[in-house]
């Protein structure tokens, strides 16, 4: 294997826009990914980063470091904390490193996990240094959607989408790694073609039996069961974390059953799910009370949604 972006399933178009525009040395300096949670937005961030830093090396472990997020030459910022934003403190000590700090590459690259979460200070800190980027630094941000990143910092990337896997394409990753099991066909379905989202499911013990609560939920809002719902929500409320992930799975199960592809939630109800549940993460990342958050999901869930 010569290239690292061969690795990512699926996406083949991006993927050799990306080679072709590495390869003739016409890369932008600032590429914007954008992908769904478990799309692998930040897997295919991270196969270019080594393909930039080491060309046609792909099998060497400087290479592998780098795919695994464990190199010293690849920077990476992601939100933390309560609120999950990106500091501008944390912002500036990157870019004090790119301009001075020594690597044994030839090249760096600053990896931005979900420039959604990039405040106004933070977001103008990084602008700073993309407006002057310095040589042989290669900057990557994920995100969502377009509309979750600032206008100003979007002008300066080139943005490119990664669409979820085909049903056939998932199940084909599950079967090379030996992951195929009865459920695998409905999980790949249910949760949109989230690769990421669904070899979680299928490896983690704990993501199975929020999976499952995730598809009670789902079956609880189509029925229009408030009681119910709000009980279930109700055990995620201890967690800012765990209610994160409970509403990431929910938010893929609602797209996907807007599509056709999961039964247990009909189309419309599922479309008129999306916003109260976006809506919910983001209060979450904005440090929203979690029972407050989770109360108010619930009431616009059932209150909302197509009971038959």
């Amino acid at each position: 294997m010569a290239h690292a972006l061969d690795l990512p399933a699926g996406n083949q178009a991006v993927r050799a826009a990306l080679s072709k525009a590495l390869r003739g040395n016409r890369l932008c300096h600032s590429i914007l990914l954008y992908a769904q949670p478990g799309c692998g937005a930040g897997f295919a961030a991270r196969c270019l980063a080594a393909d930039f830093l080491y060309p046609d090396q792909a099998d060497s472990p400087r290479a592998q470091a780098v795919i695994a997020g464990n190199a010293p030459e690849l920077l990476t910022l992601r939100g933390t904390g309560p609120s999950g934003e990106i500091k501008a403190d944390e912002v500036r000590h990157v870019r004090r490193s790119v301009f001075h700090t020594q690597m044994s590459a030839r090249a760096r690259v600053v990896l931005i996990y979900g420039a959604q979460s990039l405040n106004a200070a933070s977001a103008n800190a990084m602008l700073k240094v993309l407006e002057e980027p310095p040589p042989s630094v290669l900057f990557l941000f994920t995100a969502r959607q377009p509309q979750a990143v600032m206008p100003t910092l979007r002008s300066r990337c080139c943005a490119y989408v990664l669409a979820p896997l085909s049903q056939e394409e998932c199940l084909r990753v599950l079967q090379a790694r030996g992951l195929m099991q009865d459920s695998a066909p409905l999980l790949c379905r249910a949760l949109g073609g989230a690769l990421g989202n669904v070899l979680r499911v299928l490896t983690q013990p704990e993501q199975r039996t929020m999976f499952d609560e995730v598809c009670a939920l789902a079956a609880q809002v189509q029925r229009g069961d408030l009681y119910a719902c709000l009980m279930l929500l109700s055990r995620y409320e201890a967690s800012r974390a765990q209610a994160r992930s409970l509403l990431e799975l929910l938010y893929a199960v609602c797209a996907a059953a807007m599509q056709g592809q999961y039964e247990v939630m009909t189309p419309a109800c599922a479309a008129q799910s999306l916003g109260p549940v976006r809506c919910a993460m983001e209060r979450l990342a904005a440090n929203v009370n979690v029972h407050l958050v989770m109360t108010v999901l619930g009431a616009q869930l059932c209150g909302r949604c197509c009971v038959e």
